[in-house]
């Protein structure tokens, strides 16, 4: 029997980590548990107080913008990438203009974001999509990932994002966030991990798919952070594995030794 933990009319039992081998064994799918629920009340629930809701691609469902902002946003901190988004949007409304421009133009207007590659494969991306698609972005993830420079992340960012489809985000950080908070096991490449891909995607609530994946990622970045974590104002402090067996564990050995 595992640790239990009361929250309102739940009672939640922690067990061990699930098991996943290095093989890349898909993970048992995640059926909608008192934990699976509370961890997504209360990771919206933060998100609708402290998350970054000025993001100006936040405000869109237009696939266009959406791609843009997906290209910009590739290891690149959000806020850096305000201006020059904002910047394409204006100088190019729609693929059509995006497709037309230089590669040399956009590696201008990217220059404060450094990563130069992203130019010439976004230009790319937005020739193939008028000329292949009729200047209409795919929405199907095996259309997307045939697209310069787009893999699963920005496919499934832009189907989720744009079209509403319940897709997870699976990267360094979403990963981090589900691995301390339910005690998933993570590979070294997250984004690269297909069992994982599964079990992020059972747990992506239907009805609010876009706003799910948005407190994913201001989470990882204000709380749950690589290094030294905001348990301080952590919501999921009581639900939080690593809290409990790293944290906790560690105060406990601590006290005992001295």
């Amino acid at each position: 029997m595992g640790a239990m933990l009361e929250y309102g009319d739940a009672q939640l039992e922690f067990t061990s980590p699930i098991e996943t081998s290095t093989s890349g064994d898909t993970l048992p799918p995640h059926d909608d548990s008192d934990t699976v629920r509370i961890f997504r009340e209360l990771v919206l629930n933060w998100w609708s107080k402290e998350g970054r809701h000025s993001l100006p691609w936040r405000s869109s469902i237009d696939p266009y913008q959406i791609l843009v902002a997906e290209f910009l946003l590739q290891k690149t901190n959000a806020e850096k990438v305000i201006p020059v988004y904002s910047e394409i949007v204006s100088e190019f409304p729609n693929i059509f203009c995006l497709a037309d421009t230089s590669a040399d133009e956009l590696r201008q207007i990217l220059k404060p974001l450094g990563l130069y590659y992203r130019a010439t494969r976004l230009k790319i991306a937005a020739q193939t999509i008028v000329d292949k698609h009729n200047g209409h972005i795919p929405n199907t993830l095996e259309q997307l990932n045939e697209l310069t420079g787009v893999g699963d992340y920005i496919s499934n960012a832009i189907l989720c994002f744009a079209y509403r489809q319940p897709r997870a985000l699976v990267d360094t950080n979403s990963a981090r966030v589900l691995g301390r908070s339910l005690g998933i096991p993570i590979a070294k490449r997250p984004r690269t991990d297909k069992a994982l891909w599964l079990f992020a995607n059972s747990l992506v609530p239907v009805d609010s798919p876009r706003e799910y994946n948005w407190a994913l990622i201001d989470f990882a970045h204000l709380v749950c952070t690589a290094r030294k974590p905001q348990h301080d104002v952590c919501p999921l402090i009581h639900l939080c594995v690593f809290y409990r067996e790293e944290v906790i564990e560690s105060d406990r050995r601590n006290s005992r030794s001295k």
